[in-house]
């Protein structure tokens, strides 16, 4: 397994990521990084400067070698976006070449592959010309090249609807009823010790309190996400969206969007007290439709349980429904995957979002997995998203918006599929660095543009005790940095 020494950049990230995707681990060394367990061969990354404009990538391994000039030059101290996507592009070759695998997204270690798709259609190319620079510049296959762009067309559309002087508002409830063991959030359990659930309302009704005054953009999307929104009672659910909202400039016809992501924190209270809020949107994720799986990656419900929530819903008025699936949960096939699918798509929700497992750092799977062995199993995985796309399309819902995150099974994506008009315009929004997203609560992650036109990002305290502790200067920094 490979030694990658890096020379005139530290692009580590993302070649980090190749490895791991390769060899199933990566380890930082003094000169660069090492994938699996052993150090050869080694393989020399290298940037030179040769001018302000300019740069040339080489990666060497024995006798293969890639070179490129590229006609950008460096962003301080990082080499232009360009230089880094070819950095990556040329070590993803040297790794196919010496391993024989390739992976459906090439070189593409970032959150967004689409947005080199949105790229090449911002410039004028055609839609076939825009796959054929992903899967020959990029090495992804022609199958996900044709997703990404016909997936960045969809994100546009959506995304226009949402008016650039708009902000977003996210409200974070990180509380769960269970710990998912696929979960690495920084999430307390309801019922544990030190967890005070109407405390917790209080602080953000505080937080929102504060910060309303200063929100000078109009709000077009608010989701209500976690952990589990819904552990929370009916009158402290009801004091929370009622106080909160009522508080935000919303615009008129304002999408919501709670989460009531487990199935056994749902009932017909609760149901009518989000809809009674104005609640546009509902969550609720099945994850799996199998029992033995549901018991086995720590969740307390059922199948049966899943289904009759979600009939609740219905009852309760939701035309606007999203069901999450997991792809590639441990000891689950494709045929698995793909079953629960086919259940799902019987009760017609208006959206379906398909992740594939994240090996989360912190996780209790991941603990639980030998990571100096690879983990990925990708032509199983990548032909089972295919299939569930092409039963998707068969049913009338198409992919929206697409992400993706670091040590995926397979190195897949998440993608949401929507029936045209149903598209949840928070998600695009939030996705697309384009729209500022005001967070509250534990966690939250705020976003926002600054003076130089850089994406910044501005995180609350992720524990409950330090949110509590340090809200007052929370909500001070929040004003001085998002409301300047």
């Amino acid at each position: 397994m490979p030694t990658a020494v890096l020379q005139g950049h530290q692009e580590k990230s993302g070649l980090a990521e190749l490895l791991r995707l390769f060899y199933g681990s990566s380890h930082e060394t003094d000169h660069g990084l090492l994938g699996g367990e052993q150090s050869s061969p080694e393989i020399i990354s290298r940037l030179t400067v040769l001018s302000d404009t300019r740069v040339l990538v080489e990666t060497v391994c024995g006798a293969s070698v890639r070179s490129r000039l590229v006609e950008q030059g460096m962003e301080g101290h990082r080499p232009h976006p360009l230089a880094r996507r070819e950095i990556k592009r040329q070590f993803y070759q040297i790794l196919a070449e010496l391993t024989g695998q390739r992976f459906p997204y090439g070189s593409l270690t970032g959150v967004r592959p689409t947005r080199l798709a949105q790229e090449a259609l911002a410039k004028g190319h055609s839609p076939q010309t825009a796959e054929d620079l992903l899967v020959n510049d990029y090495a992804v296959s022609p199958t996900k090249a044709a997703l990404l762009v016909d997936t960045a067309g969809r994100e546009q559309t959506v995304l226009s609807t949402i008016p650039e002087g708009d902000a977003l508002v996210y409200l974070h409830v990180p509380i769960c009823p269970t710990r998912c063991s696929y979960c690495s959030f920084t999430c307390a359990v309801s019922g544990g010790r030190n967890v005070d659930l109407k405390a917790y309302v209080e602080a953000m009704v505080h937080e929102a309190s504060a910060l309303s005054p200063h929100m000078r953009r109009p709000i077009d999307s608010v989701y209500v996400g976690g952990g589990t929104p819904t552990v929370l009672p009916a009158d402290l659910l009801h004091r929370l969206l009622s106080e909160v909202l009522a508080r935000l400039p919303l615009r008129q016809h304002a999408e919501i969007t709670v989460e009531a992501g487990r199935p056994d924190t749902i009932d017909p209270e609760k149901l009518a007290v989000i809809r009674d809020v104005g609640a546009s949107r509902i969550s609720i994720n099945p994850q799996t439709l199998h029992d033995r799986t549901l018991t086995l990656i720590g969740r307390h419900h059922t199948a049966l349980e899943t289904r009759n929530a979600f009939l609740e819903a219905r009852k309760a008025g939701f035309d606007r429904i999203n069901c999450d699936l997991i792809a590639g949960l441990p000891q689950e096939t494709p045929q698995d995957f793909l079953s629960s699918l086919n259940q799902l798509i019987e009760w017609s929700p208006e959206n379906i979002t398909i992740h594939t497992l994240a090996f989360k750092r912190k996780s209790e799977l991941t603990r639980m997995v030998d990571r100096s062995v690879s983990r990925f199993d990708a032509p199983d995985w990548s032909d089972a998203l295919d299939e569930a796309h092409a039963k998707l399309a068969e049913h009338g819902l198409v992919p929206y918006y697409l992400y993706r995150q670091k040590d995926m099974v397979g190195g897949l994506e998440n993608t949401g599929y929507a029936r045209p008009g149903s598209e949840c315009r928070y998600n695009v929004g939030m996705m697309s660095d384009s729209r500022p997203v005001y967070g509250m609560g534990a966690g939250a992650m705020s976003k926002y543009v600054d003076e130089a036109g850089w994406l910044r990002r501005l995180s609350s305290p992720k524990d409950l005790k330090s949110y509590y502790q340090s809200l007052d200067q929370s909500i001070e920094n929040k004003i001085r940095t998002l409301f300047p």
